[in-house]
Protein backbone atom coordinates (compact mmCIF):
# COMPACT_ATOMS: atom_id res chain seq x y z
CA UNK A 1 0.00 0.00 0.00
CA UNK A 2 1.11 3.54 -0.50
CA UNK A 3 1.20 3.97 3.81
CA UNK A 4 3.33 0.93 3.56
CA UNK A 5 5.99 2.72 1.01
CA UNK A 6 5.90 5.78 3.02
CA UNK A 7 6.89 4.11 6.22
CA UNK A 8 9.46 2.44 4.34
CA UNK A 9 10.92 5.95 3.28
CA UNK A 10 10.40 7.47 6.72
CA UNK A 11 12.28 4.75 7.90
CA UNK A 12 15.07 5.08 5.71
CA UNK A 13 15.65 9.10 5.69
CA UNK A 14 15.22 8.61 9.69
CA UNK A 15 11.78 10.74 9.19
CA UNK A 16 9.31 10.93 12.35
CA UNK A 17 6.13 9.47 11.09
CA UNK A 18 2.49 8.58 11.78
CA UNK A 19 -0.35 6.89 9.88
CA UNK A 20 -4.04 7.41 10.84
CA UNK A 21 -6.39 4.88 10.86
CA UNK A 22 -9.95 4.86 9.84
CA UNK A 23 -10.50 4.71 14.03
CA UNK A 24 -7.72 7.53 14.76
CA UNK A 25 -9.53 9.80 11.31
CA UNK A 26 -13.05 9.58 12.86
CA UNK A 27 -12.03 10.58 16.44
CA UNK A 28 -10.32 14.24 14.70
CA UNK A 29 -13.56 14.74 13.27
CA UNK A 30 -12.23 13.80 9.19
CA UNK A 31 -15.38 13.29 7.84
CA UNK A 32 -13.99 14.40 4.58
CA UNK A 33 -11.78 11.58 3.73
CA UNK A 34 -13.33 8.89 5.35
CA UNK A 35 -16.43 10.09 3.18
CA UNK A 36 -14.27 9.33 0.45
CA UNK A 37 -12.77 6.20 1.62
CA UNK A 38 -16.09 4.78 2.28
CA UNK A 39 -16.62 3.09 -0.56
CA UNK A 40 -13.34 1.16 -0.92
CA UNK A 41 -12.42 -2.17 0.41
CA UNK A 42 -8.75 -0.38 1.29
CA UNK A 43 -9.25 2.12 4.51
CA UNK A 44 -8.19 5.86 3.67
CA UNK A 45 -4.63 6.55 5.44
CA UNK A 46 -3.62 10.20 6.35
CA UNK A 47 0.00 10.04 6.70
CA UNK A 48 2.60 12.31 7.69
CA UNK A 49 6.26 12.39 7.48
CA UNK A 50 8.17 14.54 9.42
CA UNK A 51 11.49 15.95 8.75
CA UNK A 52 13.70 17.70 11.20
CA UNK A 53 17.20 19.14 9.96
CA UNK A 54 19.99 18.29 12.65
CA UNK A 55 21.38 22.35 11.97
CA UNK A 56 18.16 25.03 11.80
CA UNK A 57 18.50 28.50 9.64
CA UNK A 58 17.93 31.93 11.64
CA UNK A 59 15.10 32.47 9.75
CA UNK A 60 13.81 28.37 10.43
CA UNK A 61 9.97 27.85 10.22
CA UNK A 62 7.91 24.95 9.99
CA UNK A 63 6.43 24.12 6.53
CA UNK A 64 4.08 21.91 5.58
CA UNK A 65 3.39 20.24 2.46
CA UNK A 66 -0.31 18.17 1.19
CA UNK A 67 -0.45 15.73 -0.70
CA UNK A 68 -3.65 14.55 -2.74
CA UNK A 69 -3.50 10.58 -3.15
CA UNK A 70 -6.34 8.89 -4.54
CA UNK A 71 -4.98 5.57 -5.53
CA UNK A 72 -7.97 4.70 -8.18
CA UNK A 73 -10.54 7.75 -8.71
CA UNK A 74 -13.88 5.58 -10.49
CA UNK A 75 -15.34 9.27 -9.97
CA UNK A 76 -17.63 7.28 -7.16
CA UNK A 77 -21.21 7.66 -8.10
CA UNK A 78 -20.50 10.47 -10.73
CA UNK A 79 -18.71 7.78 -12.69
CA UNK A 80 -16.28 8.56 -14.84
CA UNK A 81 -16.68 6.91 -18.36
CA UNK A 82 -13.94 4.05 -18.80
CA UNK A 83 -11.89 5.93 -21.00
CA UNK A 84 -11.87 8.92 -18.15
CA UNK A 85 -10.47 5.99 -15.86
CA UNK A 86 -7.78 4.53 -17.63
CA UNK A 87 -5.50 6.53 -16.35
CA UNK A 88 -6.81 7.44 -13.04
CA UNK A 89 -4.25 5.57 -11.34
CA UNK A 90 -1.73 8.34 -11.01
CA UNK A 91 -4.07 11.21 -9.39
CA UNK A 92 -2.10 9.75 -6.39
CA UNK A 93 0.72 11.97 -7.95
CA UNK A 94 0.49 14.25 -5.78
CA UNK A 95 1.28 12.12 -2.76
CA UNK A 96 4.29 10.89 -4.74
CA UNK A 97 5.62 14.02 -5.10
CA UNK A 98 5.46 14.73 -1.32
CA UNK A 99 7.24 11.38 -0.74
CA UNK A 100 9.91 12.49 -3.32
CA UNK A 101 9.86 16.39 -1.92
CA UNK A 102 10.67 15.15 1.76
CA UNK A 103 13.40 12.79 0.61
CA UNK A 104 15.23 15.38 -1.68
CA UNK A 105 15.24 17.47 1.70
CA UNK A 106 16.69 15.44 3.57
CA UNK A 107 19.69 15.28 0.68
CA UNK A 108 19.62 19.04 -0.01
CA UNK A 109 20.41 19.76 3.60
CA UNK A 110 16.99 21.95 4.31
CA UNK A 111 17.34 23.70 7.22
CA UNK A 112 13.49 23.93 8.52
CA UNK A 113 11.26 21.75 9.70
CA UNK A 114 8.98 20.03 7.08
CA UNK A 115 5.77 17.97 7.57
CA UNK A 116 5.02 16.25 4.85
CA UNK A 117 1.03 15.50 4.50
CA UNK A 118 -0.36 12.59 2.50
CA UNK A 119 -4.65 11.89 2.22
CA UNK A 120 -4.44 8.40 0.46
CA UNK A 121 -7.82 6.86 -0.43
CA UNK A 122 -9.66 5.19 -3.24
CA UNK A 123 -12.83 6.63 -4.40
CA UNK A 124 -14.82 3.54 -5.74
CA UNK A 125 -18.42 2.72 -5.94
CA UNK A 126 -20.18 -0.23 -3.86
CA UNK A 127 -23.21 0.04 -1.16
CA UNK A 128 -21.40 1.97 1.76
CA UNK A 129 -19.96 4.39 -1.13
CA UNK A 130 -20.69 8.69 -0.24
CA UNK A 131 -23.61 10.01 -2.46
CA UNK A 132 -24.14 13.36 -4.30
CA UNK A 133 -26.62 15.21 -1.77
CA UNK A 134 -24.43 13.21 1.32
CA UNK A 135 -23.29 16.39 3.65
CA UNK A 136 -20.17 15.79 5.73
CA UNK A 137 -17.83 17.58 8.03
CA UNK A 138 -14.89 18.28 7.81
CA UNK A 139 -12.54 18.14 11.36
CA UNK A 140 -12.71 22.21 11.19
CA UNK A 141 -16.28 21.51 11.28
CA UNK A 142 -17.28 22.72 8.61
CA UNK A 143 -20.22 21.17 6.44
CA UNK A 144 -19.82 19.81 2.80
CA UNK A 145 -22.56 19.50 0.44
CA UNK A 146 -21.84 16.76 -2.08
CA UNK A 147 -22.95 17.78 -5.36
CA UNK A 148 -20.64 15.36 -6.85
CA UNK A 149 -18.35 12.41 -5.64
CA UNK A 150 -15.87 13.01 -8.70
CA UNK A 151 -14.62 16.16 -6.55
CA UNK A 152 -12.88 13.86 -4.12
CA UNK A 153 -9.88 15.72 -4.58
CA UNK A 154 -10.77 18.73 -2.84
CA UNK A 155 -12.57 16.54 -0.22
CA UNK A 156 -9.84 14.86 1.27
CA UNK A 157 -7.32 17.80 0.69
CA UNK A 158 -9.71 19.60 3.38
CA UNK A 159 -9.01 17.53 6.37
CA UNK A 160 -5.27 17.12 5.21
CA UNK A 161 -5.02 20.85 5.45
CA UNK A 162 -6.27 21.48 8.51
CA UNK A 163 -4.65 18.67 10.17
CA UNK A 164 -1.28 19.92 8.52
CA UNK A 165 -2.10 23.42 10.19
CA UNK A 166 -2.47 22.02 13.87
CA UNK A 167 0.81 20.27 13.18
CA UNK A 168 2.74 23.97 13.16
CA UNK A 169 2.98 24.64 9.87
CA UNK A 170 3.53 28.12 9.15
CA UNK A 171 3.32 27.56 5.50
CA UNK A 172 2.06 25.83 3.29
Amino acid sequence: SFADLAIQIAEEQGFEYEILTPAEMEAAGMGAILAVGKGSSVPPRLIRLTYRPSHTAGDSRTVGLVGKCITFDTGGYSIKTSDGMLTMKTDMAGGAAVLATMTALKATGCRHTVHGVIAAAENMISGEAFRPGDILTASNGVTIEVLSTDAEGRLVLSDALVYTAKQGAEEM
